[in-house]
């Protein structure tokens, strides 16, 4: 395995508490990246998961803009979104840690863009406060860096409970 898979296995859809803070984190592993890069496909999205009664997913949106970018956003689904029914969801459980996870209206998060060669050098947003902006990462410092690795990139979403 990887330097971050045991981080992806053990953290992944888990709601983590530090002192007065609690966060949620998800990890979507973007594979066949080259090869969805050069098709003319041009957005992917993760499976569905819930946190505090919000349907979100990750969205990356491959030649944004001037066609050598990335952009990776969270998106909000209305409970009434056909993709809800046709995807696999995952929801967070229920139990004395998830008990002070209330419904929100805005969604404190970040996003970032994982590592995989080196330690503590992952490619971070900044904090937003909302799903209606995104975080723009350039193909150049994607491909030459350890971001992607056998193919593939490793997303994660921090959420602030």
């Amino acid at each position: 395995g990887g330097l971050r898979d045991y981080e992806v296995y053990r953290f992944n859809n888990t709601v983590i508490s530090s002192g007065e803070t609690k966060v949620f984190k998800y990890f979507w592993k973007i594979e066949r990246f080259t090869e969805r890069l050069q098709s003319n496909l041009s957005v992917l999205s993760s499976p569905v998961f819930v946190i505090s009664g919000l349907n979100l997913r990750i969205k990356a949106t491959l030649n944004h803009g001037e066609k050598d970018n990335m952009y990776l956003q969270v998106e909000q689904l209305s409970p009434l979104d056909d993709e809800l029914r046709k995807r696999p969801n995952v929801i967070l459980q229920e139990g004395s840690l998830y008990d002070s996870v209330e419904t929100k209206k805005f969604l404190r998060h970040k996003i970032v863009l994982l590592n995989q060669g080196v330690p503590f050098s992952d490619l971070n947003s900044q904090e937003f406060w909302n799903t209606n902006t995104g975080f723009t990462i350039p193909y150049r410092a994607l491909l030459t860096n350890s971001y992607l690795k056998q193919d593939k990139i490793l997303v994660e979403v921090v959420i602030y409970l």
